[in-house]
């Protein structure tokens, strides 16, 4: 099980804050690259939507206004 968070000392705090941060930044990567893969490969037909971005802002209900920097435009 793991720690609880206020257990944590502080060079443990720091430790897992930069590790979970680059744990999303790698995650957010292959994201991106499954989106491009998507626009390649998939139908908008199968979509449901005229590209990735949409489809993926209702899959993840995330709004375009929440949308991380690094996703799709909805323009996509």
């Amino acid at each position: 099980m793991a720690t609880e968070i206020w257990q944590l000392s502080e060079a443990e705090l720091l430790a897992d804050a930069a590790d979970v941060s680059h744990q999303m930044q790698l995650m957010e990567a292959r994201r991106i690259a499954l989106v491009a893969e998507i626009d390649t490969r998939v139908s908008r037909e199968k979509l449901g939507f005229p590209g990735p971005a949409g489809w993926l802002t209702s899959t993840t209900l995330l709004t375009p206004a929440k949308r991380p920097r690094s996703s799709p435009s909805p323009a996509d």
